[in-house]
């Protein structure tokens, strides 16, 4: 199924973009989504862990399963105190 992905600085889209559609696996979840960022390199160095993700204007949890055509966007976790 494809996703629009939208990373926040630092992180990246592959090849510099703003953003834009990735193919990932049909009935994904968001912590399988991660998963396959990460792997690509495309958490750079963060890990799932240390991202947070929004889907179509609303935080979700690792367990929600992503729908085709939805628009993903991964920011790191808020650092400090």
């Amino acid at each position: 199924m494809h996703i629009y992905f939208k990373p926040y600085l630092p992180l990246a889209f592959p090849g510099g973009q703003e953003g834009g559609t990735m193919e990932i696996p049909n009935d994904a979840s968001v912590a399988a989504f991660l998963q396959f960022l990460d792997e690509r390199g495309l958490l750079g160095g963060y890990g799932p862990q240390g991202v947070f993700v929004i889907v179509e204007n609303g935080v979700v949890q690792a367990d929600y399963i992503l729908r085709e055509g939805q628009t993903v966007k991964v920011l790191l976790q808020p650092q400090g105190g």
